[in-house]
């Protein structure tokens, strides 16, 4: 008896695609989204959060595709030995190609570098009146004084995931389709 033949998964690296063709507008990130529009005609600084995963990063990403004038970092710590001040130089000549900034740090714990960057960098925002949204999940008091006190003088918005598995079906939906999957409802 031959055993039965597998499909073979193909080595295919797929784009991620985040727009707002992908992105499920819910209860749990409303307050978010509205926020983010008056954000985007009046400026100011927002720090954007949850307590599990909810879509952050996709919106900050849906969001800077559809609104041309913002430039989006992803503060993460390269590898390889660089120091705070390094990293601050970097992102601050890549944010400085558009006004606004949108800035997604890594959920969890943030390294002591990446922390005291980040500070800087919301310092030099302030300075040259940039509006800015951080997007970042995770313990504020575990971060250096510096940054915690800057995060909560800013604009705190929290999202959440759905709050109903009906939502939750339509999000795991898009983002099945993203990648060519179907979800059937069996």
């Amino acid at each position: 008896m031959m055993p039965p033949k597998q499909q073979l998964r193909l080595q295919m690296e797929m784009p991620v695609n985040h727009d707002y063709g992908t992105w499920l507008r819910h209860a749990g990130v409303e307050n978010a989204c509205n926020r983010l529009a008056l954000w985007s005609v009046h400026g100011g600084r927002l720090w954007l959060t949850s307590k599990s995963a909810a879509g952050k990063s996709h919106l900050l990403r849906s969001f800077a595709l559809e609104y041309a004038c913002s430039s989006i970092l992803d503060a993460v710590q390269p590898a390889g030995q660089i120091n705070s001040w390094q990293l601050v130089q970097q992102w601050e000549k890549q944010l400085n190609k558009q006004r606004n900034w949108l800035i997604d740090v890594p959920a969890g714990v943030m390294a002591t570098p990446v922390a005291h960057a980040l500070f800087h960098l919301i310092e030099r925002g302030r300075d040259q009146q940039r509006p800015i949204v951080i997007a970042w999940r995770g313990d504020i008091h575990a971060l250096p004084a510096e940054l915690s006190s800057r995060l909560l003088g800013m604009e705190k918005i929290e999202l959440s995931a759905p709050l109903t598995d009906a939502v939750l079906l339509q999000i795991l939906r898009s983002s099945a389709g993203s990648l060519q999957w179907d979800i059937r409802e069996q």
